[in-house]
């Protein structure tokens, strides 16, 4: 489960072989075919409902994988508290399905977001190419090779930024 939210059960699931975007209990849906992540590689979803067109549509890396019509379903209102679960899903009364990766720049918007914005994403830093690199701050991640607290001295490998030295 990547994300879920209890009483409209809007969600983005694994699902069998594939990958499925939900609304309603299940019955409205679109699904990817065989999508087997391969550990180390970062992907984009995305996952929209757009109540004025009446469609659920599901990205994949940026593109439409599929579309279908989504008909009866309300906006959330202003001022509605509902319980969301991100990385899971409620089980019976309890956060279940946990997920087994990482999410990064997870994003909920108040309106149904265009192809374009999706593509715009998808090119930002940190959406879809992984999470943002940082040096110094402790940890590898990327293509970097080192990184500390300890900066002066310290040379790093990082994407687009190879044999440089932090200062």
């Amino acid at each position: 489960m990547i994300f879920n939210r209890r009483d409209l059960n809007f969600a983005l699931v694994k699902w069998g072989s594939g990958l499925r975007c939900q609304i309603g209990s299940g019955s409205v849906n679109v699904s990817t075919v065989n999508f087997q992540p391969q550990q180390g590689v970062w992907y984009h979803f995305a996952c929209v409902h757009d109540p004025v067109a009446q469609t659920l549509s599901l990205y994949v890396d940026g593109s439409v994988h599929s579309s279908v019509s989504a008909t009866g379903f309300t906006q959330f209102q202003n001022g509605d508290v509902r319980e969301f679960y991100i990385g899971a899903s409620l089980g019976s009364g309890s956060p279940a399905g946990h997920l087994n990766g990482d999410l990064d720049d997870f994003r909920i918007y108040n309106r149904a977001i265009t192809p374009g914005e999706i593509s715009q994403i998808m090119g930002e830093s940190g959406g879809g190419g992984g999470p943002t690199q940082t040096c110094g701050n402790n940890v590898i991640e990327g293509t970097e090779t080192c990184d500390g607290t300890q900066l002066n001295g310290q040379s790093c490998t990082t994407q687009g930024f190879d044999g440089g030295t932090l200062s």
